[in-house]
């Protein structure tokens, strides 16, 4: 979810690469297939049902300028 006023995009490009995405449900649209990057607009909530390929920790930021650097980062940990 993002609680914010301003929109965000949440990108993992090599975490994506190594998913199979079941799908995306935000609102009353449902996505599948390759997706490398999600954008919440202020207030959008969205459910991302995938299974992992393979194990490994990867970067998650918000490519929006100046959010990378105000701390929008984060990691995704992928465990066996």
């Amino acid at each position: 979810m993002n609680p914010s006023q301003l929109k965000h995009y949440f990108t993992a490009k090599d975490f994506a690469d190594g998913i199979w995405t079941q799908k995306v449900q935000a609102s009353k649209v449902e996505i599948k297939g390759a997706i490398h990057e999600l954008q919440l607009k202020p207030g959008a909530e969205a459910e991302w049902v995938f299974v992992p390929l393979k194990s490994g920790t990867y970067v998650l930021r918000c490519p929006i300028p100046g959010h990378t650097e105000a701390g929008m980062t984060g990691e995704i940990a992928i465990k066996n």
